[in-house]
């Protein structure tokens, strides 16, 4: 986050990065326009986790999102394809409080799942500075994060090294390989 930060200041944007409790509070406000909803009565953490969820996996309409298998979301909160409408309401209602926030202050109003998507935005051929890449850690990581960071590799050496243990994987974005548009096959080690 604190390379991403300083990467697109150096583009030029400006970032306000909200807290835990703004966030807490966008939603919960976002919540009230749903008081018959049965997901609406879900924890502000739950669409938290599942904000960040959306924008890990870069989804981008309602349409794909209702089609997106929700693998690594875990079954804490069952959730059905009605209910996946109204989430999608909600997470359109906070994207659109930060996206007027920002045109009213002048300044960009993000969370720290953004600056992977800014990144990947932002990232061109000019940005691949690096002939190797190693990440460490990777279990931790989104689609998003992947994909910004397999765009400051060569194009020449696509020298890219991931190490992960999905054992110790503290967040729920889970994601095929094929997604990120990094290739593995033929090119991955399993260590047991």
């Amino acid at each position: 986050h604190k390379w991403a930060y300083e990467y697109l200041t150096n583009k030029g944007l400006r970032l306000y990065t909200l807290d835990d409790s703004q966030i807490y509070s966008i939603v919960n406000d976002a919540k009230k326009n749903y008081p018959n909803d049965r997901i609406a009565q879900a924890s502000v953490e739950f669409f938290k986790d599942e904000i960040s969820w959306i924008k890990g996996r870069m989804i981008s309409s309602e349409i794909e999102y209702l089609e997106t298998e929700r693998r690594g979301r875990g079954n804490a909160v069952r959730v059905t394809k009605d209910d996946r409408i109204v989430i999608w309401k909600i997470y359109q209602q906070y994207q659109n409080i930060l996206q007027n926030q920002s045109l009213l202050q002048s300044v960009n109003y993000v969370d720290f799942d953004d600056y992977a998507i800014l990144c990947h935005q932002y990232l061109n051929d000019n940005d691949r500075i690096f002939s190797h890449i190693i990440i460490d850690e990777a279990q931790d990581l989104s689609k998003a994060q992947l994909m910004a960071l397999y765009k400051l590799v060569s194009l020449e050496t696509k020298s890219i090294t991931i190490i992960g243990d999905a054992a110790q994987k503290i967040f729920r974005s889970a994601f095929s390989w094929s997604d990120t548009g990094i290739e593995l096959r033929g090119r991955s080690v399993v260590l047991k």
